[in-house]
């Protein structure tokens, strides 16, 4: 029986948090759980959270590309969600301009996956600062951030902010970096970075941004 128990306890959780859930918040479901659970985000608001864990977050439209398919109401993200851990999977939420997804620039990452999310209202790049862009993956020194799969996204821009040079990724020692399927849907301006590499990128970058 104890081994038994043991073998159940490790088994991945799904995790719910919504308004009418256990979890209200996202940083509350990330403390409760465990390395490969999956959490699922109802439809709402929520603030962003550091993710400390190997875990797959799940919006209601995972699944659903933005550009493609019709999705039902968002799980909108408010403030940096912010990748602390490998093995991460990050899947049908919408960003505003407000909200990232952001590296920690202390410490390197691995396999991580960002897809089927819409960035509305991206702000990038205002006087200059790269850091603005709704998916930054810099990070300092020698940490690296390694197999990046980034697919069946759509980004804005903020049709408010006429300074700006808009873009989606901003990057600092990246390896391996695949994007498919994205849409960037940029106003005429001067310039549109759209994707900013920076210092430290690997040769393996492959996939289409349309």
């Amino acid at each position: 029986y104890a081994q038994w128990a043991e073998k159940e306890s490790s088994m991945p959780k799904v995790i719910k948090v919504g308004a009418e859930e256990e979890y209200k918040t996202l940083a509350d479901a990330i403390a409760a759980a465990s390395k490969g659970d999956t959490i699922v985000l109802a439809a709402g608001e929520y603030a962003g959270a550091t993710i400390d864990k190997s875990l797959t977050i799940k919006g209601p439209n995972a699944g659903v590309n933005p550009n493609t398919a019709t999705r039902g109401a968002e799980a909108i993200i408010t403030s940096d969600l912010v990748i602390a851990n490998d093995n991460i999977v990050i899947d049908g939420i919408t960003l505003t301009g407000a909200g990232r997804v952001k590296a920690l620039a202390s410490q390197s990452a691995d396999a991580i996956t960002l897809t089927n999310i819409i960035a509305d209202k991206c702000t990038s790049n205002v006087g200059n600062l790269s850091n603005t862009a709704p998916f930054d993956l810099a990070v300092d020194g020698s940490n690296v951030v390694s197999n990046v799969v980034i697919s069946n996204n759509k980004f804005s821009t903020d049709e408010t902010i006429k300074n700006d040079r808009p873009m989606i990724l901003h990057t600092k020692n990246i390896h391996n970096l695949t994007m498919d399927n994205n849409v960037f849907v940029a106003r005429s301006v001067n310039y549109n970075d759209a994707v900013k590499l920076g210092n430290g990128a690997s040769v393996g970058i492959t996939g289409a941004l349309i």
